[in-house]
């Protein structure tokens, strides 16, 4: 069933986006420099479309040119907008935050944008590295081992 790897460069987002997270824990740099979570949000949305493209490519859900090129682009901003609201209201439902806070709209509205800036860069990496046969009738699709 997975006989594609996951995406190299998801390792390394993944690796990235929990450095951030847990140094912004654990050092307070959330609550300390009010843009930091922003990076967080954009490497959370960029790892989590990465995830669910490879996921769509192991399920054979991408096959063909047409498909990858609108099908993914849906599914990747579908999903991770989802996240990023769900995340959200994990925030407030945790007491993180509460909708009375100064600039709680703001920042909302940029942390969810921030993901979606995530889950473009992810879809345009997975059209510059992918290679689709179109000479067969399946149209299989291969993730080209870039980077």
């Amino acid at each position: 069933m997975f006989k594609q790897r996951p995406f190299p460069f998801s390792i390394i987002v993944l690796v990235a986006f929990l450095g951030f997270h847990i140094a912004g824990s654990y050092l307070n740099l959330y609550w300390i420099y009010r843009w930091f979570d922003m990076p967080v949000h954009f490497l959370g949305g960029l790892w989590l479309s990465l995830m669910v493209l490879w996921v769509m490519i192991a399920f054979g859900q991408i096959k063909s040119i047409t498909d990858y090129k609108i099908k993914s682009l849906a599914v990747v901003l579908i999903v991770t907008g989802a996240a990023a609201f769900f995340w959200e209201a994990y925030e407030i439902y945790m007491g993180m935050v509460t909708m009375s806070s100064p600039g709680y709209g703001l920042n909302t509205a940029t942390d969810i944008l921030s993901g979606l800036v995530g889950a473009v860069v992810a879809y345009l990496y997975f059209i510059k590295t992918k290679k689709c046969s179109g000479t067969s009738v399946s149209n299989v699709c291969e993730v080209v081992e870039a980077i």
